[in-house]
């Protein structure tokens, strides 16, 4: 193996071990897991929706869409695991009638309401880049 693959391996592993647990308003006690969104997935995402002319539902769509390819799990206020990855149940219960269902459309019925969910998009992308700076900064050490 390269160099540079030995290091964006191990740059790999560090970002895969970390995870933001955010609060899910109206379930108490019940939080919702995360691991770190790339900056190229964010760019990615935030391409397909650039030309939308609500700003307002695009930004809320980008949330919804980097929330949900970043979602691991619920778990409960005693840390037991309620739900993995964006299952049938989940989009049965957050998104009922919705023909199709995307994982957006999940997040959008988990957070409820356009600022919960504002709110979690942008502290999942401020996090998620705090992650990379630190996983870049422990390989130069």
């Amino acid at each position: 193996m390269s160099t540079l693959k030995g290091l964006r391996a191990r740059r790999d592993a560090k970002l895969a071990a970390r995870h933001l647990d955010l609060t899910v308003p109206g379930l108490d006690g019940v939080v919702a897991r995360f691991r770190p969104v790339t900056v190229s997935e964010t760019q990615r995402e935030a391409k397909k929706v650039e030309k939308w002319k609500d700003e307002q539902a695009a930004n809320l769509h980008l949330n919804a869409t980097l929330l949900a390819a970043a979602f691991e799990e619920l778990r409960d206020e005693y840390g037991n695991i309620l739900a993995t990855g964006l299952s049938d149940d989940l989009v049965a219960e957050f998104a009922p009638g919705i023909e199709g269902a995307s994982g957006a459309d999940v997040m959008k019925g988990l957070f409820t309401e356009d600022f919960p969910l504002f709110t979690a998009g942008g502290r999942l992308g401020e996090w998620s880049r705090g992650a990379e700076v630190d996983a870049d900064g422990d390989l130069e050490n």
